[in-house]
């Protein structure tokens, strides 16, 4: 492997120069053997990139017939580094909980530190320090957008007035920003919306075919919230005694008459609004009673014309019979009653007329 070193003076060199600073000779020896080393490792490198096939060669060679001992190499190393990974761990852990215990009791302590590091901030350079804010309350809000949603939808429950009225104000006074938002956002989303609109028609056609009732969702406040949940641990967590849970089992045994009525109408109901269901999303149902329905119409069809070609033949007779009648020399010839008890006669012949 050749090298292309560059000369460096030695330490020794520099010493018998005339140089007698320890310090200086130290400092300069340093220095030769930083660049002695920079100038190998670059050597090194350059000859690597110039035989990376008899290097790539070698090390297949060197693993193949050192397998074994590669392997455990491997191993040693991965053992070395996961206990590296969980002492880190361990000390990060650490670090947090000393941390955390550090705040709770110089928790006055950190923020007024805070508050004197944020002033200063501002005062040095006021819009820097505001161009930071905002990218930090960026950057925060990227990583947290489901929890502020969140903590946002808890306090508008909890007080929805504020909110309103809040949002109200501030119409008032940005009304032509918001038109114009909207009408931008509505034509950047155009086809979105039309989808969704679509989507919402066609469940409320479903919704008021099936026979449902209307959606009637509505927001509660924090304390309503938690005396129903208050309410229903206390209905579903309580406890019978013998004699309520005897009740509850003739109760069962003999059913009330009218609850079978109310539980038979509820299944039925229950019933259409599956049958509905399945007819709105599943496409082999929608495929027969598509293919049953254009076959009945195939079949109204037919009798439709069948029905007009008997009124047109009619209609064709009345006036036949009219034109026979304006025809007519004699009177028409009523034929007399067939017997159907004698032979029969043949067909009836006439003079005049057409026999109608």
């Amino acid at each position: 492997m050749s090298a292309d070193p560059t000369p460096v003076p030695a330490a020794d060199d520099i010493a018998r120069a005339g140089d007698h600073d320890p310090e200086r000779n130290r400092a300069a020896g340093r220095r030769s053997r930083e660049q002695r080393a920079d100038s190998s490792a670059e050597s090194k490198r350059r000859w690597r990139q110039r035989n990376a096939d008899h290097v790539k060669a070698y090390r297949a060679a060197y693993d193949a017939a050192h397998r074994d001992d590669v392997l455990a190499q491997k191993r040693e190393y991965m053992r070395a580094h996961n206990a590296r990974q969980r002492a880190e761990a361990r000390r990060r852990e650490q670090k947090r909980i000393a941390a955390r215990e550090w705040y709770a009791t110089h928790r006055e302590q950190h923020l007024e530190t805070q508050r004197r590091y944020r002033q200063r901030k501002r005062s040095e350079d006021p819009d820097g320090y505001r161009a930071d804010k905002r990218e930090r309350n960026r950057r925060w809000l990227e990583t947290h957008r489901e929890e502020h949603n969140a903590r946002l939808r808890r306090k508008y429950r909890d007080d929805p007035e504020s909110k309103r009225l809040a949002a109200e104000r501030y119409y008032a006074a940005h009304a032509e920003e918001v038109k114009a938002r909207r009408r931008a956002y509505y034509w950047a989303h155009r086809e979105e919306s039309l989808a969704k609109q679509q989507a919402w028609r066609e469940r409320e056609r479903r919704r008021r075919a099936a026979g449902l009732p209307p959606q009637r969702l509505h927001r509660l406040a924090a304390s309503d919230r938690a005396t129903q949940r208050l309410e229903a641990e206390q209905f579903f967590g309580r406890q019978r005694t013998p004699a309520q849970i005897r009740a509850l089992r003739h109760e069962r045994a003999e059913p009330d008459p009218v609850s079978e009525r109310e539980l038979r109408s509820w299944a039925r109901d229950s019933a259409r609004q599956r049958a509905a269901h399945a007819l709105a999303t599943d496409p082999s149902i929608r495929r027969r009673l598509q293919e049953d329905s254009a076959r009945r119409q195939a079949e109204q069809t037919r009798r439709e014309r069948a029905e007009r070609a008997a009124e047109e033949a009619a209609r064709l007779d009345a006036i036949a019979r009219r034109v026979n009648d304006r025809l007519r020399t004699q009177p028409r010839q009523r034929h007399p009653a067939i017997d159907t008890a004698s032979p029969p006669l043949g067909p009836a012949s006439t003079t005049r007329g057409i026999g109608l």
